[in-house]
């Protein structure tokens, strides 16, 4: 416990999976939403109906950047998890290996 805060490395480690699901999910939904997509589909706009179609194809290809962007966040993210949960069990096993190394000396 360090300022007042303490890390629970099996939670920790149980989170990685979970915020790498939500991401994988994340991409899932956007390949979908992006195969749906006929807005350049005469029969589905018409001609006049292509204005607004290309408007809207648009902000939908923006709206699907950012929504991707925010998957790849939550990939970085789970990776990041992972990578706090090493270090700090690592931190921890060499933590409790230096203070029974020094239990040891003290006792001899």
């Amino acid at each position: 416990m360090a300022g007042g805060y303490e890390a629970d490395l099996n939670a920790l480690a149980a989170h990685e999976p979970e915020v790498r699901e939500v991401a994988e999910k994340v991409h899932q939904a956007i390949d979908a939403t992006g195969a749906a997509q006929g807005l350049g589909d005469m029969n589905a706009f018409g001609i006049v109906g292509q204005v607004v179609a290309l408007g809207v194809e648009y902000w939908i290809s923006s709206a699907t950047s950012f929504v991707k962007a925010l998957g790849d966040a939550g990939h970085d993210v789970a990776d990041k998890v992972k990578t706090t949960h090493e270090a700090l069990s690592t931190h921890e096993e060499n933590s409790k290996a230096k203070l029974t190394a020094i239990g040891k000396d003290l006792q001899a």
